[in-house]
Parts: C-alpha cells; structure tokens; sequence
C-alpha cells in the first residue's frame, strides 16, 4: 500500500455548494485513482463497522472493499448473531459498536 501524500481535507461537506469547481476535480482525479487500484496506508489503526439488517451481498461486499482500499479495518457486524436476536434495542446495540468503530 502507498502513503497518501495529498489529502483532501474535508471532513464536514454537507453539500456541493460547499465545493469549488477545483475541489470537485480533486474528488474526481482521486476517485479515478482509487478506481485503478490506489490504496493507502493510514498512520494509527482507523475501524470501521458496518451494520447491515438485511441480506445484501454486493452492498456489502462493495462497501467492505471500499473500507480497505481507504486503509480501515473492517470490524464484522452480523444481527442474527447479536443481542438484538435476544431483544436488546437497537440503540444498545449501537452503543459499543459506536465507540470501536465509526458508523
């Protein structure tokens, strides 16, 4: 894996009116760039967690690729075989997941 050397910084977009012309082209030159194979290489351990409810194989799977080409580690979620199955809420669920791993 290669180190990113330039590195958009947004971290809060909300909208494209946010962007400039320039910044969507940095998008786009980038997403190409990931599209041909770039990964990166992160400087502290970055977790992501997905929690998928219902069965969807290219989503998921598109999604966990898409984590580790950023450099993420994959935490694996899997609701039948959680306390949600035992009737814990879903906000309970979420909790621990929350602070491991950004959702």
């Amino acid at each position: 894996m290669m180190e990113m050397t330039n590195t958009l910084s947004f971290e809060n977009v909300l909208s494209m009116e946010d962007l400039s012309a320039a910044d969507v082209l940095e998008f786009i030159r980038e997403a190409s760039e990931f599209k041909a194979g770039k990964q990166v290489s992160l400087t502290r351990p970055v977790y992501a967690t997905n929690m998928f409810f219902e069965n969807s194989t290219r989503t998921h799977t598109s999604f966990e690729m898409a984590e580790r080409k950023l450099g993420l580690n994959v935490v694996n979620f899997d609701p039948a075989s959680s306390s949600l199955s035992k009737g814990e809420s879903m906000a309970d669920t979420v909790k621990p997941c929350r602070q491991l791993a950004w959702i």
